[in-house]
């Protein structure tokens, strides 16, 4: 049943919804990419801990907590949308429910929407309703969407007809030849839907049509959109959908158990293997299809022996059509009812044979991995064609109504296996999903054949040399991605998918590890909005994540594997998402992060409220030396309410010390630092000096090096020419060279030679700081990202390294807004400790600009480094100050020595003569308590 909510019924639903629900409140004004619409920052005004997902322009999400309740989820989505549809920044909005389904067995529920326009679908304008359900009430979590704003001043009349379409299209002399086309219908098109480039949305007739070849490299299928208002071809759709083969990966191979899922060769020859959802019929009688593991039952009045057949042309889910002309493969038998029996297809293997049988059997099964976990979604359920011996080699394709495999050939195996499959099927579940293509749809094809066999190759064996179609987890693709490549980009998803499968294996076992992996993989596929541009996993597909692993509607506090997950994104460079606080902490002095041998540290702690309330009194420090198994607790010192005082006691020269501060508030406690990912610990390091290891004015190269994927703006050593966006001096007394990000022409245009299309890295050479209690890093910096036509969108990286560069960790982090990113010198530092590492003799450092964005001037550089090693020496021993608090021995080091001496404790035997305490000792003490320390 489709629901359509346009403006005139908001009213009625608001009213039932105040009558019937409550509004859940929280979110920050932190949204990336740009310039947020006013609906849109009203919502995030008035619900602390909501967060926007932007590009420059476009609302694509809005998720970290609960944005309204009510008692059902169905009231829960539409009530939103009454509500608030004008925050998805496209304005009012006209929208028809066409799917709802169950998420994770009901904990969530997903709606989904299409956009309309005087009852005109829009091409891929989707809102995703996500709605989080409780034993109370039903709570949207998050909303993503891709819609099109209605144009400003109406849109054009419509002069061209559905066949004035059709001949524009025609008479273009390459699709002259096109044939079975479909009926045109209007659409309003703004582009495709992973919005790399939208446009003004524009009335339009859209209609498909296929270029039928002999030669199956040249078979075509494309759907048009022509412009109604004037006749324009706005655009042309690929529906041909291949798995391309780049590079070469050598492995040996095995049958397909799970985590090798190869092709068909020699080494890797058939093995009986149970055939689901295929159809058995009794000739003249019933039919039946069998379950997961092949087993059938066909209901059957008689006593006497029947005929019973199958073929793989005939399956629930998929339908084997043979493209070179073999037989397609059957079984026949005679049955006696009560009595089971056996068909087995396929009784003399072959090339063409094993070929259907892969085919049916895999995707089959890639159906029923999606279906098992979301029973709820019918879009999957019809038959799908699979073709088998199309001629050509060492491809396979997913055109939009079918999958299609290629025979061996002398370079490549049969198409037709595990993996691929799997992966052309994904390609038919993105479309049933509503979604775009492109990147996301070739790395989602990868995630579905990773999850079903537990490989984290795709196309083992593909090539008869026994290369691979691609390895996402070793090829590592980073986001942004770095290339226009699909299939290249694709793997940034697949990276982030293996990522995934690794944590969560290692945190909960192999079983259920991966068992909870596959199952958020489906429950993920149901709400998200896709890729957007080449990018297949971005920063909004980690917001979708987290939103499904939620548990309680509010991000903000994390989720049950947020560390897991968030971790997972980070191996691919996508940063963790900026979450709202519960409550805020302000250190007036500062965190200490040095302490002084024997010497106690006081500091300030203020609380006040972020998304919750803080009880005044219940503030407390907890602090440790690193490496200890737990911490001790201190109550803190509280003045006005909220406002405290924290003690960390006299501490010797070894570990550094880890700590961190606690408030409860209602329903639980608040720390600062506010992590989730780590121990949520500050640290101070415990030194008593410090020596310089290494300078570097940059007059000179002194074993830097230089990588990145950037187009221009890579990092050089000279003289910069000044430009609004680059320094012209460096900071070096009498010096003039610094390290900067390329270098344009005197009088040339601000943009000449800034940092574009990717990225760039400056790494250090090695420093020796072996030995040292710590060591700090202190340089010059200018960063600018504030300029061009979409500023504030890019970040500067600074990392560390303790071993030589095998590993890094991120130290500083700039941008992508602030004081910090207009330029200027500014200098800065960072030490070890800071970022949990000790010195070692192989230090490095590095910085790293990138420009991901369109339109922005980014300009980086880098001057005067020091690199100084931190020492440590124990205070001398105070006897007077006997409970060890530091400072000037006081009537509490009194009190405590008699405490002792009262009760004959060995401690207080000052003068070390033995026995119990004695009137010598106490004259001994108060030598010592005179002195002071």
């Amino acid at each position: 049943m489709s629901h359509v909510l346009r403006a005139g019924v908001r009213a009625a639903v608001l009213t039932s919804l105040l009558a019937t629900c409550g509004l859940a409140l929280g979110i920050d004004q932190n949204a990336a990419g740009g310039f947020v619409p006013p609906e849109t920052q009203a919502l995030i005004d008035a619900t602390p801990g909501l967060h926007a997902d932007m590009l420059p322009g476009r609302v694509m999400g809005l998720w970290g907590t609960a944005m309204l309740a009510a008692k059902d989820p169905a009231t829960a989505a539409q009530s939103w949308l009454a509500m608030h549809d004008r925050a998805l920044g496209a304005g009012p909005l006209e929208t028809a429910l066409i799917r709802e389904d169950e998420v994770n067995y009901g904990k969530f529920s997903v709606f989904v929407y299409e956009q309309q326009m005087d009852g005109v679908p829009v091409e891929f304008g989707r809102v995703r309703v996500i709605v989080l359900n409780t034993r109370d009430d039903s709570r949207v979590v998050g909303v993503s969407s891709r819609v099109a704003p209605r144009p400003f001043e109406g849109f054009r009349p419509d002069t061209h007809d559905a066949v004035d379409a059709f001949n524009v299209v025609t008479s273009f002399e390459v699709f002259k030849r096109f044939e079975n086309w479909s009926k045109p219908e209007m659409v309003i098109y703004f582009g495709e839907g992973d919005l790399p480039a939208p446009i003004e949305p524009v009335r339009a007739w859209k209609f498909t049509g296929e270029l039928v070849h002999a030669d199956p490299e040249k078979y075509q299928k494309k759907t048009f959109f022509v412009d109604a208002s004037n006749g324009r071809l706005l655009f042309i759709r690929n529906e041909v959908l291949h798995i391309d083969v780049t590079g070469q990966v050598l492995a040996n191979a095995t049958p397909w158990p799970l985590g090798n899922a190869a092709a068909d060769h020699a080494g890797n020859p058939p093995i009986l293997q149970t055939v689901p959802n295929i159809k058995v019929r009794i000739v003249g009688g019933g039919e039946a299809f069998t379950d997961a593991d092949g087993n059938f039952t066909i209901a059957h009045a008689g006593t006497a022996p029947v005929t019973i057949e199958a073929s793989v042309g005939d399956g629930r889910w998929a339908r084997v059509a043979d493209q070179g002309g073999t037989p397609l493969i059957t079984a026949s038998t005679t049955a006696t009812p009560g009595i089971p029996a056996t068909l087995t297809l396929n009784t003399t293997p072959g090339q063409f044979t094993n070929a259907q049988a892969n085919a049916f059997i895999h995707q089959t099964l890639t159906h029923n991995h999606f279906k098992d976990r979301a029973p709820t979604f019918t879009a999957l359920d019809t038959q799908l064609p699979a073709n088998t011996a199309v001629s050509g080699s060492c491809n396979a394709f997913y055109n939009g109504t079918s999958t299609n495999y290629y025979n061996m050939s002398a370079t490549c195996n049969n198409t037709a296996f595990s993996s691929v499959v799997a992966h052309e099927y994904g390609h038919h579940i993105v479309n049933r999903l509503g979604l775009a293509q492109g990147a996301f749809g070739e790395g989602f094809g990868d995630t579905m054949s990773m999850m079903i066999y537990d490989d984290p190759v795709v196309g083992r064996f593909f090539n008869i040399s026994g290369g691979a179609v691609r390895t996402p987890d070793t090829t590592n693709q980073q986001y942004p991605c770095s290339t226009t490549a699909v299939h290249t980009c694709g793997q940034i998803l697949g990276n982030v998918m293996w990522e995934l499968r690794k944590a969560f294996v290692n945190q909960h076992g192999l079983t259920n590890g991966r068992d909870m992996i596959r199952q958020q993989h489906i429950d993920w596929a149901l709400i998200t909005a896709g890729g957007v541009g080449n990018e297949s996993a971005n920063p909004g597909t980690l917001w979708e994540w987290l939103t499904i692993d939620d548990n309680d509607g509010n991000l903000n506090n994390g989720s049950p594997n947020y560390c897991l997950i968030v971790g997972a994104f980070a191996q691919s460079g996508i940063p963790e998402p900026q979450l709202t606080p519960s409550v805020a902490f302000a250190f007036p002095d500062g965190q200490p992060s040095n302490l002084v041998p024997g010497v106690a540290t006081n500091f300030r702690v203020n609380v006040s409220a972020g998304s919750a309330t803080p009880l005044p009194g219940t503030g407390s420090l907890y602090y440790r030396r690193v490496g200890a198994s737990s911490f001790t607790i201190a109550p803190m010192t509280q003045g006005a309410a909220n406002q405290y005082t924290a003690t960390i006691p006299a501490q010797d020269c070894g570990a550094p010390i880890e700590y961190y501060v606690r408030v409860g508030i209602n329903g639980g406690a608040a720390v600062s630092p506010y992590a989730f990912c780590a121990q949520p610990t500050r640290y101070a390091t415990i030194t008593s000096g410090q020596s310089v290891v290494a300078t570097d004015d940059m007059e000179i190269d002194r074993g830097w090096t230089v990588g990145g994927n950037a187009s221009s703006g890579a990092w050089v050593l000279g003289d910069p020419i000044g430009t609004a966006a680059q320094p012209e001096d460096d900071t070096t007394p009498g010096g003039v060279n610094c390290w900067f990000t390329g270098q344009g022409t005197a009088g040339g245009a601000v943009g000449e030679a800034d940092v574009d299309g990717g990225y760039t890295i400056l790494t250090s050479p090695t420093y020796n700081l072996n030995g040292f209690a710590d060591a700090e890093i202190r340089y010059n910096r200018w960063y600018s990202n504030n300029a061009g036509a979409a500023p504030g969108a890019d970040w500067f990286y600074t990392y560390v390294s303790t071993n030589g560069g095998s590993s890094w960790r991120l130290a500083q982090l700039v941008g992508p807004n602030g004081p910090e990113t207009t330029g200027g010198w500014r200098a800065s530092s960072f030490r070890l400790s800071d970022v949990r590492l000790t010195p070692t003799s192989s230090v490095r450092v590095r910085f790293r600009a990138e420009d991901i964005y369109s339109g922005s001037i980014v300009e980086a550089a880098i001057d005067d480094l020091e690199v100084i090693g931190i020492t440590c020496d124990n205070a001398p021993p105070c006897p007077g100050d006997y409970n060890g608090s530091g400072g000037t021995p006081d009537d509490a080091d009194v009190a405590a020595f008699f405490a002792d001496w009262n009760a004959g404790d060995p401690r207080a035997d000052i003068n070390g003569s033995g026995g119990t305490p004695d009137d010598a000792d106490v004259a001994e003490f108060f030598n010592f308590w005179n002195q002071g320390c």
